[in-house]
């Protein structure tokens, strides 16, 4: 019911975010960026960008350059990403995610964002991340990288959503404010870090 009413509202409640190979050890500080813009991370997973991955994710890219889509997939072919979904409770994921992302092109983004902050100003193709550009995007990148997963995703947002506007929960009041639902996702995500190294 609460996802029906996304749809008719034409609110853009989720998008989906990707940490690429370049950045992923600089994933706690992408997140913290991520939770001070006010966004929250509400489903997560690792995984390998397979080139079959990677083929149908940058098909766009390789229509209009195979030469830059031939060097994006030499960087990421087989490197462990972090793919992630988002939740903005005012509507506006995509435009907000893509306002701390930051340009395309790292030189050209904002000191502030993800990319001007992390992204490689001499090989701009390693920009650190992606967010999808606009809802057909966010909708059809979610199934490609949360497929197998996608009522899990789905039954969070649509809690989240029903958290955020419905504040006679009173069970949920005090332990899953927003900052704690962030600080508890963001631990989780860096626990279960693979690059992760054990301090000796």
């Amino acid at each position: 019911m609460r996802i029906e009413k996304v749809i008719n509202n034409n609110k853009d409640y989720f998008t989906l975010g990707i940490i690429k190979p370049d950045a992923m050890d600089h994933i706690e500080e992408i997140i913290d960026k991520i939770n001070d813009y006010g966004l929250k991370i509400f489903h997560f997973k690792y995984l390998i960008f397979t080139e079959d991955l990677i083929d149908e994710h940058y098909a766009h890219v390789k229509k209009f350059n195979e030469e830059i889509f031939n060097n994006l997939k030499k960087e990421l072919k087989d490197k462990l990403i972090l793919a992630f979904m988002l939740y903005d409770k005012k509507g506006n994921a995509i435009k907000r995610y893509r306002e701390i992302l930051g340009t395309t092109n790292p030189n050209d983004a904002a000191c502030f964002t993800i990319r001007g902050t992390f992204g490689d100003k001499v090989n701009t193709h390693r920009n650190s991340a992606h967010g999808s550009g606009n809802r057909k995007e966010a909708e059809e990148e979610t199934i490609r990288f949360f497929k197998d997963e996608l009522f899990d995703v789905f039954d969070n947002l649509a809690w989240l959503i029903k958290y955020e506007e419905d504040a006679t929960i009173t069970r949920l009041s005090e332990e899953f404010k927003d900052d704690v639902i962030n600080t508890y996702v963001k631990r989780l995500i860096l626990s279960n870090n693979p690059n992760k190294k054990e301090n000796k």
